[in-house]
């Protein structure tokens, strides 16, 4: 038996357990130490939209806002995918060219960009903006809907 397999039949068993594995424990027959951590949530590979839109949740009034704010920068809410926390809790959905936060932080989706509000930062092969949640912008107390433009219009300016 190798140790692999032994690793496998006989996982975080004292019995298997040796000093030298002692900081290593098996996570579905993949040795995950402190050095080669496990994802956090698994990426769910779906085909996507160009646009992932990623709130805490959307009323029907912050649904048409959003297809108002899309719609000014030429781009169709069809063109967009959006998923509320609970669809991102336990999965992070594999994410679109363009990916808007709206009142979601960027680090519970594993996204390392800076927590900076308004402004486009560039992840991997993506680009993010993150920003108050529509609920707040829809408020506008704080000229949130003048910040929101001038960024969509910079992001989807020729």
């Amino acid at each position: 038996m190798t140790k692999h397999l032994a690793g496998y039949v006989f996982a975080n068993e004292a019995i298997f357990l040796l000093d030298s594995d002692k900081n290593n424990r098996f996570d579905g027959g993949l040795a995950v130490s402190e050095e080669n951590p496990a994802p956090q949530k698994p990426i769910e590979k779906v085909h996507t939209k160009p646009i992932s839109v990623f709130v805490d949740d959307i009323s029907k009034e912050e649904f048409l806002f959003l297809e108002k704010v899309l719609s000014s920068v030429n781009q169709p809410i069809t063109n967009a995918d959006i998923f509320k926390r609970s669809d991102f809790s336990q999965t992070i959905p594999q994410l679109g060219k363009d990916v808007f936060l709206f009142g979601v932080n960027p680090q519970e989706l594993q996204i390392n960009v800076p927590a900076q509000k308004y402004s486009i930062h560039s992840y991997l092969t993506h680009r993010v903006i993150f920003t108050d949640s529509l609920f707040d912008i829809q408020k506008n107390l704080n000229d949130e809907k003048r910040k929101l433009w001038i960024l969509l219009k910079n992001m989807f300016s020729a």
